[in-house]
């Protein structure tokens, strides 16, 4: 089982943040529901008002699987929602991730360290790609008439408040089955500070790449926001993939574009 580098790459999170995902959510209409004014919030504190268009970001990382811990440095790029590049340079080599998005179609490909490039199942390509950077993460996608916000409500994470906002796709013209499938493939939850509006944490499930049936959850924590350029830039992200940490990022530079 290979888990695609946006697993293998990211950020640390508690384990009752992964636990506090909710999947009864697929019967809530987008238009009736308030998770858009949720995520409106969140991008206008994110941008200031002043959207982003690409971003680059560097950094140090360290990635620990099983007993074997690596460090080194990073480079995470984006073009715009659903796109992404990721290198990161570790004592063993290069791990590479890229992510795409054409024709209402996500796709994406990864490279180990042995330089042999593979392509990412589908499945594990319809979540966020842009999870080192939420002023270009699917929030900020809430004029997308394919996508379902919905506001789960208040919580309380890591001894504050929390507003949960889960999105999923949908589409036109797919049976009842089809559409399940779509969403449970592009389900993402996103956890925002109730008074701020800023992304604490993000969480989805990836999956083995031969068995869509098997979830794996993932959780990135954002910490330590600052404004580089008008835009509130998390400069250190954790992630855990199944409740164990597998990256802690420092990001030490962020060029982000309008």
């Amino acid at each position: 089982m290979r888990l695609p580098i946006v697993s293998c790459l990211c950020i640390a999170l508690s384990c009752s943040l992964v636990s506090a995902q909710t999947t009864g959510h697929r019967s809530h209409p987008q238009q009736i529901n308030s998770g858009i004014t949720w995520a409106q919030q969140a991008i206008l504190a994110l941008t200031g008002g002043n959207p982003v268009s690409s971003v680059t970001e560097s950094g140090s990382v360290t990635r620990t699987v099983g007993g074997d811990q690596q460090q080194g440095s990073l480079t995470l790029q984006s073009s715009g929602v659903m796109t992404n590049q990721i290198s990161l340079s570790l004592t063993r080599g290069t791990l590479s991730e890229m992510r795409t998005w054409q024709n209402g179609h996500p796709s994406g490909s990864w490279t180990g360290f042995n330089g042999i490039r593979h392509t990412m199942a589908e499945h594990n390509c319809w979540t966020d790609a842009v999870w080192f950077f939420p002023a270009l993460s699917l929030l900020s996608d809430y004029a997308d008439p394919n996508l379902v916000f919905t506001d789960l409500g208040q919580q309380q994470y890591n001894g504050g408040s929390v507003e949960h906002i889960q999105i999923y796709r949908t589409a036109t013209g797919l049976d009842a089955d089809d559409l399940q499938l779509l969403a449970q493939m592009s389900t993402v939850d996103y956890y925002l500070d109730s008074q701020t509006a800023l992304p604490v944490a993000f969480a989805f499930a990836t999956h083995p790449d031969n068995d869509l049936s098997r979830d794996i959850p993932v959780a990135v924590l954002y910490t330590n926001y600052t404004g580089v350029g008008g835009i509130q830039v998390p400069l250190q992200l954790t992630e855990a993939v199944n409740g164990t940490v597998m990256l802690q990022v420092s990001i030490s530079s962020a060029s982000p574009n309008h």
